[in-house]
């Protein structure tokens, strides 16, 4: 009886490791999807009321500071 609470744990926790591995793979690349598709809609937002953008890091930061 105990080898089968044992085992059914075991097989828990496996598959909650897992599960977090399978999350800390997929979190980077969901991420970096939703700032690009950020920073799409921001500068389509600035180019369709005519702003005039030089797309470099002074700028950039001037703009959001």
């Amino acid at each position: 009886m105990s080898d089968s609470v044992a085992l059914k744990n075991k097989e828990q926790e496996l598959k909650k490791l897992h599960t977090m591995r399978l999350v800390r793979t997929l979190l980077p690349i969901v991420g970096l999807i939703i700032v690009f598709f950020l920073f799409n809609f921001l500068f389509s937002i600035f180019f369709a009321n005519g702003f005039t953008l030089l797309l470099n890091s002074v700028t950039l930061l001037n703009l959001f500071l």
